[in-house]
């Protein structure tokens, strides 16, 4: 469970906000979604904003970090409230590399709830020497279900 408040830190990456993170090991990954599921009312006319990204995991989470995607919880979520991002650029992430996600905008009195990173595992084969093949994403924005 993540604190979405006040209580945390937020920010820019590398301010100690990471809420989730993932080894992807010897496969590359392909990350499909990402989000919040609320189990604290949000409040306090602040809109939550948490990133996910890939990163090398030989240094800090700052150092060659690429953006996955952003998702934006309403300053009204409620409880069961569950608000999914699918991005649309660099959906993959290399052998080796560390999915995180990170609180970039936190809410300024309540909100918690389960973060969650949806990815899958594949090996990746060279099309042609010192390149590979990138997926074309057909999903883009951001849904909530409730």
């Amino acid at each position: 469970m993540a604190t979405l408040s006040s209580a945390a830190t937020d920010g820019a990456l590398g301010t100690g906000n990471v809420i989730l993170q993932m080894e992807t090991g010897a496969f590359s990954h392909r990350v499909v979604c990402f989000g919040v599921d609320i189990s604290t009312a949000v409040s306090g006319g602040t809109a939550i904003v948490i990133k996910a990204a890939a990163c090398s995991t030989t240094a800090d989470n700052t150092t060659n970090a690429r953006t996955i995607g952003t998702c934006t919880i309403p300053a009204t979520a409620v409880v069961g409230d569950c608000v999914v991002n699918f991005p649309t650029d660099n959906l993959d992430v290399n052998p080796g590399e560390r999915i995180i996600v990170w609180l970039f905008t936190k809410s300024t009195t309540n909100g918690a709830g389960l973060v969650f990173l949806h990815s899958y595992p594949y090996l990746s084969y060279p099309v042609k020497v010192g390149t590979y093949s990138k997926p074309v994403a057909t999903a883009t924005g951001s849904i909530k279900v409730v």
